[in-house]
């Protein structure tokens, strides 16, 4: 679960193969100079389907091993509030 005393970012890199692959990989890069910034941050990303978190997962491995990412299944709007 998440700590409710720290703050959450929420990633959200689409629903769609090519959007999760092109913007991820920046949103990992942002990711990482705000954790950076702000000690405690903890990050949280909705995927649409299990496709798109097997994609999600797999550039994770490729580009954010150092990253802490909570993974969820759907619940985008719920994430964002």
């Amino acid at each position: 679960g998440l700590n409710p005393e720290h703050k959450v970012l929420a990633i959200l890199p689409g629903s769609r193969n090519a959007e999760v692959g092109l913007l991820s990989p920046v949103f990992f890069e942002s990711a990482k100079r705000l954790v950076k910034q702000f000690p405690g941050l903890q990050l949280v990303a909705p995927l649409v389907n299990q496709r798109r978190r097997e994609q999600f997962e797999a550039l994770i491995e490729e580009h954010a091993l150092d990253l802490d990412i909570k993974i969820v299944d759907g619940q985008a709007r719920t994430v964002m509030t």
